[in-house]
């Protein structure tokens, strides 16, 4: 049975390392691996107390738009993670994610050797954003994984809107364009990953006819200026559309699975930038929410019905979703949720959520150990 400790505390950051330190310490061992979350300003500080305590402990962390934990929800302070067994692990860097991360697949190789089998193990990485190196960090990750067995979660790192800058962290060092990772193998039971969607797919259909990829702009949808083109079919001005981007993602269809790209902003020109790709020609519903009670439903009987006994889990999702549940009210019965279905759990608040193969947003990911 793998033990855990949870703590989220916010306030002056000598205070609030102080409480996490006690919180750790009175399960009278030491961790083997910790999961942090924490504030843009004070996040540096954070990740380099945090190693001085506990150098021989596997610690990873990111900046984050809101902490969300078993203890409750704040927008500042540090969210941890504790692990004191049932687990083993490795950890590495990927560097260069905007331009070349396959030079580093050699970390991931390392890292999958140093652990005694594969089986139940998953890779858990946080990405810095804004580099727009998600998808091919995870190229890299194919590359590196292959044949292992081993699934993969995470998030681009997050932070207050408006900062365009967010940060990583692993074992004491903070990183931009860079992803860190750890390999976690549950020595006790299995690992399950859940993708759920806080919207849905409404009949309109549009096609992508002018795109820059590398830098997730559309410029065109069906040869019109894309900003345009779903303003109209949403009935809104392009002011209103503006105000709540939030509310109108796109998605790619793939058989029965649902795949979000996010708006980042919309240009002068009218076109779009998402916070993933879209392809040239590539054709995309526009999305609408979806019933937030039946979204929360389908997450706990699915994880339920493939793990008998949960222990703890790592949520993620992207700050727009966490936006919308505030702004509706809705975070603390997201939060609710997670706490009554599992025992401990710690989450991030992000630009994007990847899972295995794909990079995504506006999506719920959870990553639950048996």
């Amino acid at each position: 049975m793998e033990r855990t400790i949870i703590s989220l505390f916010e306030g002056d950051r000598e205070g609030t390392l102080a409480k996490t330190f006690e919180r750790i310490d009175s399960n009278g061992t030491s961790p083997k691996a910790i999961i942090y979350f924490a504030d843009f300003e004070n996040f540096e500080f954070y990740t380099e107390e945090l190693y001085k305590k506990y150098p021989d402990c596997s610690i990873i962390g990111s900046t984050t738009y809101v902490n969300f934990t078993t203890c409750g929800s704040s927008h500042q302070g540090l969210s941890v993670m504790a692990i004191f067994d049932g687990i083993e692990c490795a950890t590495g860097e990927i560097h260069d994610i905007s331009t070349y991360p396959m030079r580093h697949v050699d970390n991931i190789k390392k890292a999958v050797s140093e652990l005694s089998s594969t089986e139940n193990a998953c890779c858990l990485e946080f990405t810095s954003a804004f580099s727009n190196g998600e998808e091919i960090v995870l190229d890299t990750f194919e590359q590196g994984l292959k044949e292992t067995g081993i699934t993969l979660a995470g998030g681009s790192s997050g932070a207050n809107p408006g900062l365009f800058m967010t940060k990583v962290g692993l074992n004491g060092k903070v990183f931009n364009n860079t992803c860190v990772f750890i390999l976690i193998h549950n020595l006790n039971g299995k690992v399950f990953i859940h993708r759920g969607n806080l919207f849905k797919p409404t009949n309109v259909i549009l096609t992508s006819t002018d795109v820059d990829c590398e830098q997730r702009i559309v410029y065109e949808y069906d040869n019109e200026p894309a900003a345009d083109v779903v303003a109209k079919n949403l009935g809104l001005s392009l002011e209103q559309l503006k105000k709540d981007m939030l509310f109108h993602p796109v998605g790619r269809i793939k058989g029965k699975e649902l795949f979000v790209a996010g708006n980042s902003r919309i240009n002068p020109d009218g076109s779009i930038v998402y916070l993933s790709r879209i392809y040239n020609q590539t054709k995309v519903n526009l999305l609408e929410m979806a019933n937030f009670d039946s979204a929360m439903l389908e997450l706990s009987t699915t994880i339920r019905s493939r793990l008998g006994h949960p222990s703890f889990a790592i949520a993620i999702q992207c700050n727009s979703n966490s936006m919308i549940l505030e702004k509706k009210r809705l975070f603390d019965l997201y939060t609710k949720t997670l706490k009554d279905n599992f025992t401990n759990f710690v989450g991030l608040s992000g630009y994007g959520e990847q899972i295995n193969n794909v990079h995504l947003n506006q999506t719920f990911v959870t990553v639950v150990f048996e």
